[in-house]
């Protein structure tokens, strides 16, 4: 988004420092883990099921994303006796993140075979007493963690993606995907049955060497694609799904197979080797078993990817664009992107959503024939294409007036491509040949490495199919994208939290990035951050009034910079763009991010069970390649006296905390860090506009274990300077450049 404005716009940037910070525990977070079935036809109504943990206070379903669906709320289970819950939290967080219905999704049983494989076969100190209160506790949790509401899809509800959120007592669920389709659906019974194609079958595999099976008709030479989603449902299902589907004949022998084309999902082009009966069977690659282990499978003569040609766009633009599979069945359409967004992202079409590549530079086009004969597209510039057949490749003639970079995408546009590229000079040498390595897109930050003009081949790795978009950004383009993490939090009325903005420039955004809340409801306060031009990211710190309603709201993070007009040199060009949420997540100790639809603040009624008082609450005072002394003192309330993790959030560029992460154990309640500015600390001698603000960070606490992916609340900004920089504790308006009429 563009808009003519004045250099420098009024920032509140001057927070006040308060004694008393409120840090979160052990919160109960609520948790979608499941929504069965995952998608449903236009113009039907069904009842779904929502699995997943702390459900049981659910008050209402958000439905965010496409027009058409609604839903009401039937039911939930019993909540647990919270007695046990400390039980848990001393007995299972000393080795590992805490397993518990808050990350795993296990049956009744499941969980207390969990609890006895940990004390018998990895010799957890867990007395027998302990153990029936932590078994008793996870399995009237797993119980609790099941809601169904009555969904209604109007027919002309467009096609697509929805996501799913739960509103309870414990805040927001995090987001699940919910598909909206145009074809019959079936959902798997447990039997054999029998299906006309097309179709969409749901299914859970929650059972050990649980086996689906379909079977259908199918004519020699006919075309019929197997395409199965769970992974792209969920993210997080590949700590425990692996599903694998194999198609066999009448006489059971197996004639097409697949298993993790699409991150782990199956994806199968399949022609009928004679016409006769055959039989598709879904099955976990292990045989596992998991409530959670749902998918969504299309069978028939149906393109497993939605193509927009072109695939890229500019910011605000109204898109001409064909969508369809191949030239015959393909339509026009007009997509208007918003003026906002930026990356990759999905818009909606007649037949669902479809990637697409936005960026503020030209669209170069697509592949050309002969590349001796072509054209070369000036860089920056950027370009979208389809593998439709084993053994194409396309080509692309560039050139540049500087070394560039090179980025290629596929597996963030959904695709089943696992493409290869090679890029060669003006002469024919190669300068780079590179293949991508498992689900991770290509990146070449020098793929062109100087002046002059280029070619670029791509092909698809063992005749692998596909879409995929490709980008060069050079010279000073007016263009970045910021992400927040994590994309929302949970507090109760009265607390404060803290949401970390990172932004990624171009050449072409040299100054500071002004975030803030967009629509922010009148009981959340959110002043404005600034990520200055030497750092790159900031603290948005928000706070909920002590009045507020339990539940929350959907918000909206911007971000706005200023960038001279090169028509009129004394007026400045205001570009915005939309904060893109990244849910966090943790699996096989590894930790991991989902890009959501929208970011949220959910109001919980659980209280925090400790705060943490500042011994200095003025700014900090550092030389460069010295270190100072922060103390941090822990104030225990209510009942708790377990054990407190305290760490920093958002440290400047250059500091260095000692230790990162400090427990205070039960019967203490000081943490003691040192900060050290080392020589990546160039801001406290210097900084790029005397008007910014001090560099700043926030304390968080918590409790251990899966929680310390959630730092909910925080402090205020604390703020580093150095002895001699000039920075500006109390911002106002500067006189502004004269703006042209």
């Amino acid at each position: 988004m563009h808009h003519r404005v004045l250099r420098y716009p009024a920032i509140l940037l001057a927070l006040s420092i308060v004694l008393m910070i409120r840090i979160a525990s052990a919160q109960q977070l609520p948790k979608i883990a499941a929504v069965y079935p995952a998608g449903a036809r236009a113009g039907t109504q069904l009842e779904v099921s929502l699995r997943g943990a702390n459900l049981s206070a659910a008050r209402e379903l958000l439905i965010l994303g496409g027009s058409g669906v609604t839903a009401k709320l039937q039911r939930g289970g019993a909540a647990p006796d919270q007695s046990s819950r400390g039980v848990i939290q001393a007995r299972c967080t000393t080795c590992h993140e805490l397993r518990s219905p808050d990350n795993r999704i296990l049956s009744i049983d499941g969980w207390e075979q969990t609890v006895d494989r940990m004390i018998k076969l990895r010799g957890a100190d867990i007395p027998k007493n302990d153990r029936d209160k932590i078994v008793n506790y996870l399995q009237a949790s797993a119980r609790a963690g099941v809601v169904t509401a009555k969904f209604e899809i109007a027919a002309n509800a467009p096609a697509g993606t929805r996501e799913v959120r739960l509103i309870t007592d414990f805040g927001i669920s995090a987001g699940f995907r919910f598909e909206v389709g145009s074809l019959p659906e079936l959902t798997a019974n447990g039997a054999v049955q029998n299906i006309d194609l097309p179709i969409v079958v749901n299914g859970t595999l929650a059972n050990a060497a649980q086996k689906d099976q379909f079977v259908f008709k199918a004519t020699k030479g006919e075309l019929i694609t197997f395409n199965c989603k769970g992974y792209r449902l969920n993210e997080q299902s590949v700590a425990y799904f692996n599903p694998t589907l194999a198609i066999q004949d009448s006489n059971g022998r197996v004639v097409g197979k697949s298993v993790g084309i699409v991150g782990t999902d199956p994806l199968l082009n399949w022609i009928a080797p004679v016409t006769g009966v055959f039989k598709v069977i879904i099955r976990d690659l292990l045989w596992k078993g998991n409530p959670a282990s749902i998918y969504r499978m299309t069978i028939g003569n149906i393109p497993s990817e939605i193509v927009l040609t072109p695939a890229v766009g500019r910011p605000g633009q109204v898109l001409e664009a064909q969508v369809g599979s191949d030239a015959a069945s393909s339509q026009g359409i007009k997509v208007t992107l918003a003026p906002d967004i930026t990356g990759i992202t999905r818009v909606s079409t007649p037949l669902g959503d479809a990637p697409i590549l936005v960026r503020d530079i030209p669209d170069g086009g697509g592949a050309v024939g002969l590349v001796e004969i072509a054209t070369p597209v000036p860089l920056p510039a950027m370009f979208s294409g389809e593998m439709k057949r084993p053994g194409q490749v396309d080509r692309y003639k560039v050139s540049t007036q500087q070394a560039a970079g090179f980025e290629m995408y596929a597996s963030r546009m959904q695709s089943a491509l696992r493409a290869t590229v090679v890029i060669k000079n003006q002469k024919g040498d190669i300068v780079h040949s590179q293949l991508m390595k498992s689900d991770a897109d290509i990146s070449i930050p020098n793929g062109f490495p100087s002046a002059g003009e280029y070619t670029v081949e791509l092909s698809g790795l063992n005749d692998t199919l596909g879409q995929y978009t490709w980008e060069s950004v050079v010279g000073k383009v007016h263009d970045f994208t910021v992400t927040s993490t994590p994309d929302g939090i949970n507090l109760a009325p009265g607390r404060t939290g803290a949401i970390e903005v990172r932004a990624t420039r171009r050449d072409g955004i040299p100054g500071a990035i002004t975030v803030r809340l967009r629509n922010a409801p009148s009981w959340l306060h959110c002043p404005p951050v600034v990520i200055p031009p030497d750092h790159d990211r900031a603290v948005l710190v928000v706070h909920v009034d002590e009045n507020a309603k339990i539940g929350g709201a959907e918000i909206i993070i911007e971000a706005i910079t200023e960038v001279p007009d090169s028509d009129h040199p004394d007026e400045w060009l205001e570009i915005t763009r939309r904060v893109k949420p990244m849910e966090v997540y943790r699996t096989i100790n590894v930790t991991r991010f989902i890009e959501r639809d929208a970011a949220y603040i959910g109001v919980t009624s659980e209280q925090t069970p400790f705060a943490l008082l500042l011994e200095n609450t003025k700014p900090i005072v550092i030389k460069p390649n010295t270190e100072v002394d922060v103390r941090v003192k822990v104030i225990r309330s209510g009942s708790y006296n377990g054990g407190v993790l305290v760490q920093f959030q958002g440290l400047p560029p250059g500091i260095e905390p000692i230790p990162f992460v400090q427990y205070v154990p039960p019967g203490q309640d000081l943490a003691t860090f040192k900060l050290r500015a080392n020589g990546g600390a160039g801001f406290l001698s210097k900084r790029p506009d005397n008007t910014l603000p001090p560099m700043e960070f926030v304390f968080v606490g918590h409790t251990g274990g899966v929680d310390s992916l959630f730092p909910y609340q925080s402090s205020l900004p604390l703020a580093i300077i150095g002895p001699t920089t000039s920075v500006n504790l109390n911002p106002a308006r500067i006189k502004p450049k004269v703006r042209r009429q």
